[in-house]
């Protein structure tokens, strides 16, 4: 496995575990965390 590739998936692993978090979050939700990660401006 080449560097960016590692890189790669060492960032997608952990926007998966951001996004599990906001799933189970019920007090002080962080919707900004999800819109960066996906491009929302709003």
């Amino acid at each position: 496995m080449n560097d960016l590739l590692a890189e790669w998936i060492a960032k997608a692993e952990g926007d998966f575990l951001v996004a599990q978090r906001e799933m189970r979050a019920r007090d002080r939700i962080n919707y900004d965390a999800i819109r960066m990660k996906i491009g929302i401006n709003e």
